[in-house]
């Protein structure tokens, strides 16, 4: 990969480090802030992802100011947080003291971390991999630190594609006539008027610049013996290009969840008790069940509600398309879509004189319903 040998791979290096050394007050920031929202999307999902009753060993990579990092902490689990940034290690570790959880951060190099053998049950990578001069190599070296069954997970973007991709170019556009320029958490937070442009400049010198993404990422853990590769959409909001092959959805923001190989069928913490230690967190956890979640469920604990979200995962359809599809009178159809809107699984959108109903979450809604089917299978015999 160009940038990867040599002097332009040092310097390259070199000015990426300089860069987010005077990022480190702002992203320090932005931290905190997302560490105070409990309902932030990748604090959530981390929450599903490490949700086990155990005390993990988990490393994050480039941590930054310290936020994976704190909130696998706040979660009960032993965290390493790893960045070659001095300023960022102080932020990360100043955080970590105020928020009243215990994490050893350590001022080193990621891509040779300096642990031997089988370390950790996971590892995390939040918004790093698309700044690496040879990512493939920090995948690898990743790799060999996870236990077996140990998890990586990895949450990031692809980041300036728009730069190389005319169709992420649009979508870019889209953004900024739709929300703004630099409308976002870290354009917010910049303290010190770091000149974005310059990270862009750099973004130009890496190779995942250039690259979708996440396919890119789970071909190369297959390459390198994982498993159960999951993809997770980040995005708030889809948007989509028609193809020859119909539309496709381009995603901005993800998260990969892989699971190495174990010498057994049967995960460790499934033959075990809970951990003493975890007590305290997995009762913090289960405290922060709110009513959103119990909304999205009571939202569906309904036959014709249920048959209403099967048959819109095929696409929209309007109240009168609903009505004939399940077989009850428009009335009952909008008065469940009512339901099912106040509970966050379908919204709406005007096409000339039809209104189109939709599920917000589609994917994730198939995803739950499939798992229902699952699960009622299981139990029919």
């Amino acid at each position: 990969m160009d940038g990867i040998d040599g002097c332009r791979g040092s310097d390259l290096d070199l000015r990426i480090r300089e860069y987010w050394e005077e990022r480190a007050r702002g992203y320090s920031l932005a931290t905190r802030i997302s560490l105070n929202d409990e309902k932030d999307m990748f604090r959530t999902t981390l929450e599903n992802v490490l949700r086990e009753n155990r005390r993990l060993d988990v490393a994050d990579m480039g941590t930054g100011a310290g936020y994976a990092a704190i909130a696998a902490g706040m979660m009960g689990h032993h965290v390493v947080g790893i960045d070659n940034s001095e300023c960022m290690i102080q932020c990360a570790r100043r955080n970590a003291h105020d928020f009243g959880v215990d994490v050893e951060f350590i001022l080193g190099d990621i891509n040779s971390p300096g642990y031997t053998g089988r370390s950790f049950d996971a590892v995390i990578a939040k918004d790093v991999i698309w700044s690496l001069i040879d990512p493939v190599s920090a995948y690898m070296e990743w790799t060999m630190l996870l236990k077996p069954g140990g998890t990586l997970i990895v949450a990031d973007g692809n980041y300036y594609l728009d730069l190389y991709d005319d169709e992420y170019r649009r979508k870019t556009q889209y953004n900024i006539m739709k929300s703004g320029k630099d409308n976002n958490l870290h354009a917010k937070t910049n303290m010190d008027n770091v000149d974005f442009n310059r990270i862009k400049e750099l973004a130009m010198e890496l190779p995942l610049s250039r690259i979708r993404r996440p396919s890119w990422d789970v071909s190369v853990l297959l390459g390198l013996g994982y498993e159960d590769i999951r993809v997770i959409s980040m995005d708030k909001t889809t948007f989509s290009t028609l193809t020859e092959d119909g539309p496709m959805i381009l995603p901005s923001k993800f998260m990969v969840v892989a699971r190495m190989p174990t010498d057994s069928d049967v995960q460790e913490n499934s033959r075990t008790v809970a951990d003493s230690e975890m007590i305290d967190a997995i009762s913090q956890r289960l405290d922060r069940i709110d009513e959103g979640m119990l909304s999205v469920l009571k939202s569906l604990s309904d036959g014709n509600r249920l048959k209403i979200a099967l048959g819109l995962i095929g696409g929209g359809m309007t109240v009168s398309q609903i009505s004939v599809a399940i077989g009850i009178s428009p009335s009952h159809v909008s008065h469940n879509l009512k339901v099912m809107r106040d509970g966050g699984i379908v919204e709406s959108h005007r096409e000339g004189k039809e209104v189109i109903y939709t599920l917000r979450h589609r994917y994730a809604m198939e995803a739950l319903l499939g798992l229902a089917g699952s699960i009622s299978d299981g139990t029919s015999g």
